[in-house]
């Protein structure tokens, strides 16, 4: 059958039922969505839902590798105050003053790529100054072994280190070599460490918001059911949560669009 044998009225019959389908279901789902995506936008810009989120999962964190301590490692770091809810604070509290200047509202503001930046910016002040930054050190380089914390808290003494290599002992050369290992071990573990922070905040953030856009879509698709029908049966709120269901998945793919169109404009 070629496209000269097609009967004219089936095509319009098939052109008219795609154009009611996009009418009555594709368009509003499609608006239910983007109206959930531009309140949840706003939402975020205006209240401080990503700080407060990024806030407990940073305080949970560092609770978690507190608790995963040595008994040992603690008292070598501070024999008065091992254990408890006072390492995990004065250790969040040492990461904001680094990282941050000490502006929490700012650090946990930032998107979780850039608050994890301002983590590994730090890294390098924790391995060149171990004793003045334990907790922290131990938090975000936790799960490695107990003998690299020691070997770098006891680091070569500088004047070994003025010396040119061929002077030093060979104790000396040992215990450089050890103390850079250990060093090297520790700035690996934080860079794991901190690449695993990341994928968590970002991957529970964005369920997060999904959940919500999709709770989001079914209250509006609740709203405009009673406004249009003034009432809501039971088979109208199990069609408004697959509606709910539907528009959640349409709300990124219009954001997307409309992000690819302006920038097509621009």
């Amino acid at each position: 059958m070629t496209i000269s044998n097609l009967d004219s009225g089936q095509l319009e019959a098939g052109l008219k039922a795609i154009r009611d389908f996009v009418a009555n279901w594709a368009i509003p789902l499609a608006a239910i969505g983007t109206l959930s995506m531009a309140l949840l936008q706003t939402a975020k810009n205006l209240l401080p839902m990503r700080a407060r989120y990024q806030c407990r999962f940073m305080k949970a964190w560092i609770a978690m590798a507190v608790s995963g301590f040595s008994c040992d490692l603690l008292k070598h770091a501070d024999p008065d105050s091992a254990g408890g809810p006072t390492d995990a604070d004065l250790a969040e509290t040492d990461l904001i003053k680094l990282a941050a200047s000490g502006d929490s509202e700012a650090f946990y503001s930032l998107e979780a790529a850039q608050m994890c930046t301002q983590i590994r910016n730090v890294t390098s002040v924790l391995l060149d100054y171990p004793a003045k930054h334990e907790r922290l050190l131990f938090c975000l380089a936790s799960q490695s072994q107990l003998s690299d914390f020691l070997q770098i808290l006891e680091p070569p003494d500088h004047k070994v280190l003025s010396r040119p290599p061929h002077e030093h002992t060979e104790a000396q050369k040992e215990h450089i070599k050890k103390y850079a290992a250990a060093k090297s071990r520790l700035a690996a573990q934080m860079r794991c460490n901190i690449d695993a922070i990341q994928a968590s905040i970002e991957f529970r953030w964005k369920r997060s918001m999904q959940i919500l856009s999709l709770a989001l879509c079914a209250v509006i698709g609740v709203l405009a059911l009673i406004i249009g029908n003034n009432g809501v049966s039971l088979a109208d709120i199990w069609g408004i949560l697959l509606f709910a269901v539907i528009s959640g998945v349409l709300a990124p793919v219009a954001r997307d669009l409309a992000a690819a169109v302006e920038n097509w404009r621009s």
